[in-house]
């Protein structure tokens, strides 16, 4: 067994200097990405540093926690093979959003999730976030 808050502590540490990072990175931006790029940085950068500082100071409040390396394989394993095939699928250009839908219910599926409500709503509001950030507000084109 591991006393997994050091290692918690640690993460949330280095997330919260990489959003400062971010933060401090995108103030470098040429004069005419400061209004588009650099804002969805900036914005990326202080939330990750906010969430972080969040998440170390409710690590220390809570007591610590053993954990067992790979106590489960069917989940590390599963995971993997399920990250494999999305790659695979969306390298044969099956399209982000229809290899998307399979690979979140299979993956839920996986974790033990079986409420189809919460599940369905969760995946609509993570497609449609993505589909309005990237392709409507960034104007990245989706695969």
């Amino acid at each position: 067994m591991v006393n997994k808050k050091p290692g918690e502590l640690a993460l949330a540490a280095f997330f919260v200097f990489l959003g400062i990072v971010l933060y401090i990175s995108a103030l470098g931006f040429p004069e005419r990405a400061q209004t588009s790029t650099a804002v969805y940085v900036k914005f990326v950068g202080a939330g990750m540093a906010i969430l972080s500082a969040v998440d170390f100071s409710m690590t220390l409040k809570k007591k610590s926690g053993k954990v067992e390396l790979f106590t489960n394989k069917t989940y590390f394993f599963g995971l993997v093979g399920l990250m494999l095939a999305y790659m695979i699928l969306l390298m044969l250009n099956v399209g982000f959003m229809i290899a998307t839908i399979p690979f979140l219910a299979a993956t839920s599926l996986l974790l033990g999730y079986r409420n189809w409500k919460i599940m369905a709503a969760s995946f609509v509001g993570i497609l449609l976030s993505t589909y309005l950030v990237f392709f409507r507000m960034l104007q990245v084109p989706m695969p």
